[in-house]
């Protein structure tokens, strides 16, 4: 597999976060500040969206592994707590396989091919189009389940945990696109400006309230297919959400969100959340496993493995990588 550890360095996020996790007290949010020297933009909001729409599209099937880590400040001690889980995914299309499972920062995530460790499992997901298929392990089962259940856009279009993709990463749950969908209805229409960074030119979306005592801000990287790098919530002058995002190029020259810190602060201004997204692996329009979009992934009992509605078009003749 082409890893995106390529040029991320292997391992480095993870033994960074290790060192953060120990006994640090959960940090207060620093002032919200606007950039230095903002100035008109001939960039509008639709060609920033448009960019990025374009930079995805090119990404037409990919695979890898991915990790998820949410820390939680300790109520008595203020230590952070960490609860870290990985995902195997791969998709192509509208068709996506997904793996999730308890993991332990530092180790290797189970290779593609490998049974799943049932101990580990937390949760499993099929997408043929508008077919989904669960997998499930009950508590009390001595085996693992699959359920079909119906097909919703909002799950299974922007659920990392459900059907993992590289956009994910790069934006809130609330997306840039969604917002400029809704510009007719906003109140307040939202202000785009440019600025300069020792890093090179920097675009900047503001969404306002009426009274202007709340806004979303987004920080744009227009040499990066216009891919946000900071976004942020800001109430009464102080954060209430802020993402700070790491750009990446793949193999194939795309670029990819490929590391994403969220904090979340509560009125005090004091951090009561902190989630980590960091790639171990990540394939580009490689080609697949064969049936690898498939419930042959999960190595399920023959029996349990239902028919799919298509054959995998860029599958090579035999399975392994």
């Amino acid at each position: 597999m082409r890893a995106i550890r390529n040029w991320l360095g292997a391992g480095w996020l993870a033994a960074a976060i290790v060192t953060m996790a120990g006994g640090r007290t959960a940090p207060a949010a620093p002032a919200p500040t606007a950039p230095n020297g903002m100035r008109a933009t001939s960039v509008t909001l639709a060609q920033a969206v448009a960019r990025q729409d374009a930079n995805y599209a090119r990404m037409q099937r990919g695979r890898g592994g991915v990790v998820w880590r949410e820390d939680t400040p300790d109520t008595a001690t203020g230590a952070w707590k960490a609860t870290t889980r990985a995902i195997l995914f791969a998709f192509e299309g509208r068709r996506s396989v997904n793996l999730v499972v308890r993991h332990e920062d530092g180790k290797p995530l189970p290779a593609w091919g490998d049974k799943p460790d049932w101990s580990r499992f937390l949760a499993g997901s099929l997408i043929d189009n508008d077919v989904v298929s669960q997998v499930l392990f009950p508590r009390n089962a001595n085996r693992p389940q699959v359920k079909r259940v119906p097909y919703n856009p909002a799950v299974h279009e922007n659920n990392p945990l459900v059907a993992f993709q590289p956009r994910l990463l790069g934006d809130e749950r609330t997306r840039l696109k969604d917002l400029l969908a809704a510009l007719p209805k906003l109140p307040v229409r939202p202000t785009i400006a440019e600025f300069d960074t020792v890093d090179g030119l920097r675009l900047r979306v503001d969404f306002a309230n009426p009274a202007g005592t709340e806004f979303v801000y987004y920080i744009l990287n227009p040499a990066k297919a216009c891919l946000a790098e900071e976004v942020g919530r800001v109430a009464g002058g102080k954060y209430v959400t802020r993402t700070r995002i790491l750009i990446g190029g793949t193999s194939d020259g795309l670029w990819i969100p490929a590391r994403r810190e969220r904090m979340v602060f509560d009125t005090q201004g004091r951090a009561v959340l902190r989630e980590y997204w960091y790639y171990d692996s990540y394939e580009s329009n490689g080609p697949l496993p064969a049936r690898g979009l498939t419930l042959d992934f999960f190595s399920l009992p023959a029996e349990m493995r239902m028919p799919t509605n298509q054959r995998q078009s860029n599958a090579p003749p035999s399975g392994g990588d």
